[in-house]
């Protein structure tokens, strides 16, 4: 017996001296506590222990103080219990979670599981929970479930500014459902959503190519991100379903589904909307099932979201009866800009598409960039581009494929080094040809009045160069005299030639091209680094220093740093800022 099938034989042993009683394979059934009570209360549960010990059983909760209709009588203060909502609300299941983080050990045997749940039921009866473990209690957790509602924190915030109990009507945009029958809601244009039978809707996505039905509301203002999704997930061929959101009062308590639609079902207001959807239809034609959005606080005044898609019928019955599909909440993070500046970068190379990209993912206010240059073969590998973007111009591609990023920010497009400076705030530098990167340190760029960030590497990266000019520095010049006035800097930029010269020479194509090598995970890095530069000076309006060098020996995972300042050199014959 191998040390797995050994835990799993001593663990079932251990329930049986607890009192569980075996259901059937790997299902065990018992009480806590095993006698008496925790302060007048105790719970029925089933142990599911088919993959343990590698994965935590699943502890079932089947009844409280011998009731077993545990969607009515669980109290709404109660923590770390989920409910998986069935198709009713008295179809639904509870879970105890009470063992986080779990992860194969030998002391997690049957007794320290039944004293954790004993502790879950002490926990809830005498509601002092360890900080740690104080989750919200009146709220419902998110479902699996392939409907799927898409929503951001702004739109949570906005529905909570309206008064309790009051009631909208919205519209959301969905997939076509796909019936039982196989067959497909065809002309979306005129038919609704809401006009289906909930029962005879596919739920399992075999008969789909996507495994989901995803629900977006159909107009956001302030909401970009969500206008933006949906038409990537949905294009121009959706359904529309007429769609109630409720909130609820701050003194409505709730923990389970039959809880929350007794609460509506116990408002007249509710109700009556209800009724009048029902009897009106929507868009000329009668309404079968509504989605229905409830907006509420939980105990620790957290905004919570609770959905479904309900049978209309069956709601203006009995709660518990309710024909329901519970939607699972997405919601869709709104970053805030890190790099809260118009930046202009200038070359769109290896590393400038790099530095382009990270901005991007990053969060900046405005990318405008330039760069005269088609991307060809010798780019392939070492870029972000691909194949398909051989003889077109860098900027364009990258572009079109910045803005394919999530909550991409305004990127535009020049080939122009003039146009894209105009209204930066700042400007990076990463072109790769000399001739082009000292027309704009002393020609274009000289007499620049905001802030420039050049940088620049070495073949193999073994030394890459960050430089920053602002009005109250020196010139690039200046840094150039600098590398060899300084000691340190010189000792620096000496070491890395010696490394340079342990490399192979540089490839040269069949046309006579050279390439220079570079080592991509340096490159990547160099580019996070500017990136975090700037976020820096968008956050407290300074730089921390005006050069830094990244030294790389051979073998080094890391590189050494070495950073400085640059005061205006009386002697420089190029600057104009002395």
């Amino acid at each position: 017996m191998d040390f797995e099938a050994h835990l799993k034989h001593l663990f079932r042993e251990q329930l049986q001296e607890l009192g569980f009683t075996r259901v059937e394979d790997d299902l065990y059934q018992g009480r806590v506590p095993a006698e008496g009570t925790v302060d007048g209360w105790y719970i029925d549960i089933q142990i599911h222990c088919k993959d343990y010990p590698i994965s935590a059983p699943r502890v079932e909760l089947k009844g409280i103080n011998g009731d077993s209709e545990v969607f009515r009588c669980v109290p709404p203060r109660w923590r770390h219990l989920d409910e998986q909502i069935g198709y009713r609300p008295a179809e639904s299941r509870f879970w105890v979670c009470c063992l986080h983080n779990w992860f194969m050990n030998s002391e997690f045997d049957a007794r320290y599981i039944y004293n954790r749940i004993e502790d879950w039921l002490s926990s809830n009866v005498t509601q002092s929970w360890a900080p740690g473990e104080d989750a919200p209690a009146w709220r419902l957790a998110p479902q699996l479930s392939d409907f799927a509602l898409f929503v951001t924190e702004t739109l949570v915030s906005d529905i909570c500014s309206n008064s309790p109990r009051d009631i909208h009507l919205w519209r959301l945009a969905h997939d076509r459902y796909v019936f039982r029958s196989g067959s497909t809601a065809a002309n979306p244009k005129k038919n609704p959503g809401n006009k289906y039978d909930l029962e005879q809707i596919e739920h399992s996505g075999t008969r789909r190519a996507r495994q989901q039905y995803l629900f977006f509301p159909e107009a956001t203002p302030g909401n970009e991100i969500l206008d933006v999704t949906r038409q990537a997930c949905l294009g121009d061929d959706y359904l529309v379903s007429l769609c109630c959101v409720v909130k609820l009062d701050k003194a409505e308590k709730f923990k389970t589904a039959y809880q929350l639609l007794s609460h509506l079902k116990g408002s007249s207001a509710v109700i009556s909307v209800l009724r009048g959807i029902k009897e009106e239809g929507f868009n000329n034609t009668p309404v079968a099932n509504l989605p229905i959005i409830v907006q509420y606080e939980s105990d620790q005044g957290r905004l919570e979201i609770a959905a479904f898609v309900v049978d209309l019928d069956s709601f203006l019955g009995d709660a518990a009866r309710v024909y329901l599909k519970p939607f699972r909440i997405e919601t869709l993070p709104q970053r805030k800009t890190a790099v809260d500046l118009n930046v202009a970068l200038l070359g769109v190379g290896s590393l400038g598409s790099q530095i382009a990209k990270v901005l991007v993912d990053k969060g900046v206010k405005s990318l405008t960039l330039s760069d005269f240059d088609y991307f060809s073969a010798s780019n392939l590998g070492h870029h972000e581009l691909t194949y398909f973007d051989l003889g077109f111009f860098k900027v364009e591609r990258m572009q079109k494929r910045l803005l394919l990023s999530y909550d991409s920010p305004p990127v535009r497009a020049t080939l122009s080094d003039e146009k894209a400076i105009q209204d930066a705030d700042i400007v990076v530098v990463a072109v790769g040809s000399s001739s082009s990167f000292d027309r704009l340190a002393f020609k274009t760029l000289a007499d620049y009045p905001k802030p420039i960030v050049w940088v620049w590497t070495s073949p193999h990266n073994v030394l890459s160069e960050v430089v920053i000019t602002h009005r109250d520095s020196g010139c690039l010049n200046c840094y150039y005299m600098l590398t060899q006035s300084d000691n340190e800097l010189r000792s620096v930029h000496e070491a890395a030639k010696r490394q340079i010269a342990l490399y192979p020479v540089s490839d040269i194509d069949m046309c006579g091209n050279p390439h220079v090598i570079s080592q991509w995970d340096r490159m990547v890095l160099l580019a996070t680094q500017v990136v975090t530069l700037l976020a820096f000076y968008s956050e407290k309006g300074r730089f921390p220093f005006e050069y830094v060098n990244y030294l790389w020996k051979t073998d080094d995972i890391y590189p050494k740093t070495y950073v400085g300042h640059i005061n205006a050199n009386p002697r420089c014959p190029l600057c104009r800022r002395g």
